[in-house]
């Protein structure tokens, strides 16, 4: 089981499963996913295993619900849950982060319970990889990255585009047909920014573009429970992917008629942060919660603001509205 760098140069990956449910920075965790000669090494290390969780003290100090346990052991936080579920049994997770002043190293076990029932979120239980996911995007922040809810594309490394919308109204689409246009691609569903270099990095290990399949839509969400397995955006256009690129502008897209405008800083942070938190909902995660209430040190609203905030009134962000998806990709390439 080796690492996979699902982000050149800022976040690596590895596990035994053949999939992580809702782990949006990459559910197939394949080598064929990753850019050819990108760079290996990684600010972030993720490890997620089914296993035993029985390898830390019980009498963890902070209690913060009944089910969820916690504590700073070794200089990693700690956080241990153990909930019963009627009838199947007890679900179990054990969730490492350290050190505590980088937050650069994840480890998520989890019980086969766990992770064989709860593929989508029931009551106020989330799948591993949803939890997996925040755990990731916090110690990003930490490390002065911020995951966008977005596709992205570049002419060259010195000229990137980060495309973001709500949901399913054509971010893939967009980059998808940057490519086939002559461009390279970056990411299909996830980016992640670098403030200080102003760089947007690849995310090539996603498949949101095989996930509205009129299969799954017929299934519903039954087809969380299936064993399909997809190529990744990374696989599919392994060749036109490039590991980063500067970042020159940022587009929103909405369906309606033909618009381009420039947005004020001030407009552009409100509907950058609202469309990502409509991802990482990071807030409503109870371990993530529960981090935060007790190591105060580490709380990242304020400083995910403060991100968003530098990257909004660096770069030039535009308002794209058209019919159809088709049509964005069109639109951007007559002003970039």
């Amino acid at each position: 089981m080796d690492y996979v760098t699902i982000s050149p140069e800022v976040l690596k990956a590895k596990s035994g499963i053949g999939k992580i449910h809702y782990y949006s920075f990459g559910e197939f965790l394949r080598g064929n996913c990753e850019i050819p000669h990108g760079e290996r090494n990684a600010v972030v290390s993720v490890k997620f295993e089914i296993g035993s969780t029985n390898d830390v003290p019980s009498n963890l100090r902070y209690k913060y619900s009944d089910s969820i346990l916690l504590d700073n052991l070794h200089d990693n936080i700690v956080v241990k849950l153990e909930k019963a579920i009627s009838p199947i049994g007890r679900i179990k997770a054990l969730l490492k982060i350290g050190p505590a002043n980088k937050l650069s190293n994840i480890s998520l076990v989890v019980n086969r319970r766990y992770y064989t029932i709860f593929k989508m979120k029931i009551e106020n239980v989330i799948p591993p990889g949803i939890l997996l996911k925040d755990a990731t995007y916090l110690s990003l922040i930490h490390n002065n990255f911020i995951p966008l809810h977005s596709s992205a594309f570049a002419k060259d490394k010195n000229e990137g585009y980060i495309i973001m919308a709500p949901p399913n109204v054509g971010k893939t689409t967009t980059v998808l047909e940057a490519v086939k246009n002559g461009f390279y691609g970056l990411s299909e569903d996830i980016s992640i920014a670098n403030l200080k270099s102003k760089t947007v990095h690849a995310v090539p290990c996603t498949a949101t573009q095989h996930h509205e399949t009129k299969i799954n839509k017929l299934l519903g969400p039954l087809s969380y429970f299936t064993a399909s397995s997809f190529k990744t955006f990374g696989e599919e256009y392994r060749e036109r992917i490039i590991p980063k690129a500067k970042i020159k502008g940022i587009f929103i897209l909405e369906k309606g008629n033909s618009l381009l405008q420039e947005l004020s800083s001030e407009e552009a942070f409100e509907r950058i942060i609202l469309l990502n938190r409509d991802e990482f909902k990071w807030h409503s995660d109870m371990i993530i919660t529960a981090i935060q209430y007790y190591f105060p040190e580490i709380r990242i609203e304020h400083v995910e603001e403060e991100i968003i905030n530098n990257l909004v009134t660096s770069i030039p962000v535009y308002l794209v509205r058209e019919k159809s998806p088709f049509e964005y990709f069109r639109s951007i390439r007559d002003v970039i």
